[in-house]
This record gives C-alpha cells, structure tokens and sequence, in this order.
C-alpha cells in the first residue's frame, strides 16, 4: 500500500495518526506529493486531485474518512473508529467537526492570502465564525475530548495543528484554557509530534 500525503496537510495528518494507531506503518508506503506541482500525477490517482490518497493495489482509496474507516475494518476493526453504534456516530460527529474547522480554516487562509482590495470580508467573517464556533464546542466539551484516542480525537488534533501551523496570528487560541490544556497533553504523544506538520 501506498499513502499519497503532504505534511501540511491536516487530512493527511489524520490518515498518518490512524496508521500509528493501528501500528502498520510498516505496511504502508509513505509519498510525499504536493497538489499544487504533483497536480497531473495526482489527477490519474483522484480526479479531484487532492491528498490524502491511499493506492491499494492500483484501487486508490480516499478522501480521508474513507481511508481512516478502511484501515480501522483491515487491520483492527474497533482501534480507531468504535463499533457500537452510539459510540461510533460520537466519533464520526467530532471527526466532522475537526475536519470542517479545517476546511473553514483553510477557506479563511485563502481568502487572507489574497490582495487587500481583492478580499471578502464577508467570506472572511463566515469562515471565521465557523472556526470559532467550532473551537468554542470543543472548549465545553473537552470531557469527550479527554475520554480515548480514536478518530475523532485525531481530527480534532489534526485541525489544531493545522489552525497554529496555517493560522497562527489569528488568535484562535486565546480563552480556550481548558481545550488547550488538552491539546498542550496530547502534544506529548509520540506520534502527534512525528506527524507536525512542521516536522
């Protein structure tokens, strides 16, 4: 098996934690692509050509929920995604959560990475209020946070990271005492620091 992923991205961070979780790293070929210059090569794998991509004997798999849930049922049905019912619409709520602060972060990164005159505020205002909103859950819920490491949780680290990496002069951090407590212990994770996405 090959993992097509960038360390930036906070999708394929996700992907990365649930192949530590599971323990088959040495399973699964890592491939550092860029979406931006691997574009074509990207393109005959996913049309869409995004990353994460898992290429399982030339069936590629994505996009990252896919992939966390195929790896869970191959190598360790329950590890990472439970498997009661209730549990498991628990996880799959906060791996939503995470993954939408991400892509609500990453549609206020591009739109601050514009020119001045070219800037939506009102775009920037929506895709702020969904990252603070979002964060502002995770800060009264830091209970269900705390309770196991499954993918929900890897989601949520996952946009954490990615929100300080991308984000990280836009205060989203600040009053948020007990999720960062949180994320300040889940720091200490071995495989949280291997996958930064600075590292």
């Amino acid at each position: 098996m090959r993992l097509f992923y960038s360390k930036p991205s906070a999708f394929s961070r996700k992907v990365r934690l649930t192949v530590a979780a599971l323990g088959v790293a040495d399973k699964i070929d890592l491939v550092a692509a860029n979406p931006a210059a691997d574009r074509e090569m990207l393109r005959r794998i996913n049309p869409l050509g995004k990353i994460p991509i898992l290429l399982v004997e030339d069936s590629p798999i994505f996009d990252s929920p896919v992939i966390c849930r195929y790896l869970d049922e191959r190598f360790g049905p329950g590890t990472v995604i439970p498997r009661a019912d209730d549990a498991r619409v628990k996880a799959g709520r906060l791996e939503a959560l995470g993954d939408g602060i991400i892509e609500a972060g990453m549609l206020l990164r591009a739109e601050l990475m514009r020119s001045e005159g070219c800037r939506d505020a009102g775009v920037q205002a929506n895709q702020r209020d969904k990252v603070q909103a979002g964060l502002d859950h995770l800060e009264a819920n830091v209970p269900a946070l705390a309770a196991s490491w499954m993918v929900g949780q890897m989601a949520v680290t996952s946009a954490l990271g990615w929100l300080q990496f991308r984000l990280g002069d836009q205060g989203f951090f600040e009053g948020r005492g007990n999720l960062n407590a949180w994320y300040d212990t889940v720091l200490g994770r071995d495989d949280v620091q291997e996958t930064r996405p600075d590292a």
